[in-house]
């Protein structure tokens, strides 16, 4: 069982843990003082004093408020337990943790098939353009057993996971079907690898799909096709996406607001979504950079080979059986290097495999994801200036803009990989800023959380309650921790 308690350290590691509270005050104003505390007092770190910060204001920072539902990760550094011992609170670490720890849902009975998606034949030619490889799973409270049909009205969620995650070891996507089991009867699953993964990359892309406007709105064209040929009424569907699959997700969302009949009516939710892409590579990038050379190993395995001495049975990989205290002891050992390790797996591990998928050996993963993603995947692409169309692709404003059904995007501001809401210019603060007072976007930016931290937040099951609109609505939903 996953406890959670609050501490208030104001400082730790560089980053901005705030805390400020005011009596008499609804959550999302106090969310809202909370989110100006922390942006004033990190402009003050840079030297500069900000006028006012975007997206700040108490009212409206959701449309749409859910009514029984306490806010995830709200206020302070959450302090959870796990086995009887308390887990540090640290960005990097708390990723590693969260993804680690979804891994052992309970789910119900179910059966799935799996299903070639082809391109529609008025789809233009992209990076990839074979057939999407998808699974689609039957989740039931009876025993299962292969339906002959769709059944009219069973809601369908569709889930794009993070970038490099593969369907059937994603610990995430499992995470959100073991809580919606609880709360719903019947309920089909569409999921896909995520769309920079091995298996998706040798199936379906010839290049690397670095627009991901473009992929979303293709995802989406086969998707809506084959649902329609299915006789699923659009209507039905929901959406998660997660990291990588959140900025999927995020232009699906805005692409479906175009249709006659949109896909996703019954409410979406986008945890930890990649809204800069950019940064995201420049900050991977950097922090392998600044690794002592002799200390950055070009081994898949380099992450795992930190904590097998301690846990002989975790494979980082696919991380079955995985005992988080053998992880905590782990960080506390070592926390510098278990960090190294941390940013060295995406170049060493994540953007060799990508290299290798697509055929481009010749480039060593050493270049960096700048410089793969914005200059050699569009000149390969045949664009002739790179890094504008790379950053026009990922630019998810006005996708966001555009959305018309209920959306929780949860986006902790102390996240690693993806924030840079405390740096000057932060193009997150600016994005925060056009999608303010959005009345079917709630923009959900606790101080803390790290990337998917989420997952580990008992409050998890109340939100799936109150974005969805199948689920039942109550605020007794049960959640076992780990």
């Amino acid at each position: 069982m996953q406890e959670a308690a609050f501490s208030s350290p104001m400082a730790r590691d560089g980053f901005c843990f705030c805390l400020l509270r005011r009596r008499g005050l609804s959550w999302v104003s106090q969310l809202a003082v909370v989110s100006l505390a922390c942006a004033c007092a990190s402009d003050a770190r840079l030297g500069n004093t900000p006028k006012s910060v975007p997206g700040a204001e108490a009212a409206g920072i959701c449309g749409w408020q859910p009514s029984h539902m306490s806010p995830l990760f709200h206020g302070e550094p959450p302090q959870i337990r796990s086995k009887g011992r308390d887990v540090p609170y640290h960005p990097e670490f708390i990723s590693v943790f969260a993804n680690l720890s979804s891994r052992h849902p309970q789910l119900p009975p179910h059966v799935t098939t799996t299903v070639q998606l082809v391109a529609p034949a008025s789809a233009p030619q992209g990076a990839c353009s074979g057939p999407f490889r998808i699974y689609l799973t039957r989740y039931r409270r009876a025993a299962a057993s292969p339906p002959k049909e769709v059944l009219a009205g069973v809601p369908v969620m569709i889930m794009i996971p993070g970038s490099f995650s593969h369907w059937h070891s994603g610990g995430h996507s499992r995470k959100i079907i073991e809580l919606l089991a609880a709360q719903v009867g019947d309920f089909y699953v569409v999921g896909l690898d995520g769309t920079l993964s091995q298996s998706f990359l040798r199936h379906s892309c010839s290049a690397i799909p670095w627009d991901a406007k473009s992929l979303a709105e293709d995802l989406y064209q086969r998707l809506e096709t084959w649902l329609m040929d299915l006789g699923i009424q659009l209507a039905q569907t929901a959406l998660v996406g997660v990291s990588g699959g959140g900025a999927i997700g995020a232009h699906m969302l805005g692409y479906a607001t175009r249709q006659a009949e949109p896909m996703f009516q019954q409410g979406a939710l986008l945890i930890s979504p990649v809204l800069n892409s950019d940064f995201t590579f420049a900050t991977i990038d950097a922090k392998v950079e600044q690794i002592p050379h002799q200390r950055v190993l070009e081994d898949p395995m380099y992450l795992r080979n930190l904590i097998v001495p301690l846990a002989q049975r975790l494979i980082w990989r696919g991380a079955f059986g995985i005992d988080p205290v053998d992880l905590i002891q782990t960080f506390r050992r070592s926390p510098q290097e278990f960090t190294e390790r941390f940013y060295n797996q995406f170049i060493y591990v994540h953007l060799k495999e990508v290299l290798e998928a697509v055929k481009l050996k010749q480039l060593h993963p050493r270049l960096g994801f700048r410089k793969v993603f914005q200059q050699v995947a569009p000149q390969l692409a045949g664009r002739a200036e790179p890094l504008k169309a790379f950053q026009q692709a990922h630019d998810l404003a006005h996708s966001l803009r555009a959305i018309t059904t209920k959306t929780w995007l949860h986006f902790p501001l102390d996240d690693p990989l993806l924030s840079d809401y405390h740096f000057k210019d932060s193009v997150i603060r600016q994005l925060f800023a056009q999608v303010a007072h959005h009345p079917h976007l709630c923009l959900y930016t606790p101080p803390y959380g790290a990337h998917i931290g989420a997952f580990i937040d008992p409050q998890l099951p109340e939100l799936l309650a109150a974005v969805f609109k199948f689920t039942r609505k109550t605020s007794s939903v049960s959640h076992d921790g780990l």
